[in-house]
């Protein structure tokens, strides 16, 4: 029989142990219940908290997150070109639509004043970019008319 070793009552991080859980197996691993500062409770393995791997329940890592997304999207210098993901010219369709429906300002079929479906045309002869003068305001129907003339 493996001995467990008692670990009730101490901290690790974020973490204090509140009683045994279960043990895994036959010299197996030794798992915990512990309490998170921020009042989750998990089930974690005693090695993890021994050797510091495992020091929340997982809110030290989402709170990082939080912080770093709430840097990254008040930076202004992270939005467009500045943004290290930005693909300019060379970003796929869908990619050129989605940017397309948060900056073109249009709200009607050019043709048809409808405001049911609108898409984005690119107007004949001109490449997919990031030019909002590029495409045309149509709603679905005028779009497919508007794609079949030559």
């Amino acid at each position: 029989m493996v001995r467990i070793k008692e670990m009730k009552g101490m901290r690790f991080g974020r973490l204090t142990v509140i009683d045994f859980a279960y043990n895994q197996g036959n010299g197996g691993h030794a798992y915990w219940n512990a309490l998170c500062k921020c009042g989750k409770k998990i089930t974690v393995r005693g090695s993890h908290l021994r050797t510091k791997e495992t020091k929340s329940c997982g809110c030290i890592s989402a709170e990082k997150g939080r912080k770093f997304l709430k840097k990254y999207a008040k930076s202004s210098s992270h939005k467009g070109e500045g943004n290290p993901m930005w693909k300019g010219d060379e970003a796929k369709h869908a990619a050129i639509h989605v940017w397309l429906a948060k900056n073109k300002i249009k709200k009607k079929c050019e043709f048809c004043n409808s405001i049911k479906f609108i898409d984005y045309a690119l107007i004949r002869g001109l490449k997919h970019s990031h030019n909002i003068n590029n495409y045309m305001t149509l709603c679905r129907s005028c779009h497919m008319k508007y794609d079949r003339q030559k």
